[in-house]
């Protein structure tokens, strides 16, 4: 099943090119993504028509990957759309324009003991992809149109 949604109903003006920057950036690549996060409720609300409350600043995506290598291609990938930059302290966070955050969270073959990914080189920051797997299988596809006041 998928959706359409209005891109009027996005609460922050960047969501909707960074959406398409990645769209366009992972369909090339051949790598599916999905939001998570805040972002996706806001989502999910805007679907049935419900008040999104606080806006969010930020996008949280997962990607399978097989391998930290791909990761490191993602990165490299990221960095040379236009407006994209590396966050220096934060090995999942990418900043759009100074003033967007992208967390990317990677899951799937990656994923070590106990639904955790573990960063590298070092290894002692864990996070938890609990369910990421299943939601892939299961999620829906929305598509995002810019509504045209003036062409009515």
């Amino acid at each position: 099943m998928s959706y359409n949604i209005s891109s009027d109903k996005f609460q922050h003006p960047l969501l909707k090119p960074i959406l398409e920057k990645l769209t366009d950036y992972f369909s090339k690549e051949g790598i599916h993504f999905y939001v998570i996060g805040a972002t996706a409720r806001d989502i999910i609300m805007q679907i049935h028509d419900e008040k999104v409350g606080r806006a969010t600043h930020d996008l949280d995506i997962a990607i399978a990957i097989s391998n930290w290598d791909e990761f490191q291609k993602v990165e490299e990938g990221i960095v040379n759309i236009e407006g994209f930059e590396k966050d220096k302290t934060q090995k999942q966070r990418f900043i759009y324009l100074n003033d967007f955050q992208l967390d990317i969270v990677p899951f799937g073959e990656v994923m070590k003991e106990d639904d955790k990914i573990f960063w590298p080189p070092e290894e002692d920051i864990a996070m938890s992809i609990l369910g990421f797997s299943e939601v892939n299988s299961t999620s829906r596809t929305n598509t995002v149109y810019s509504y045209n006041r003036n062409s009515l």
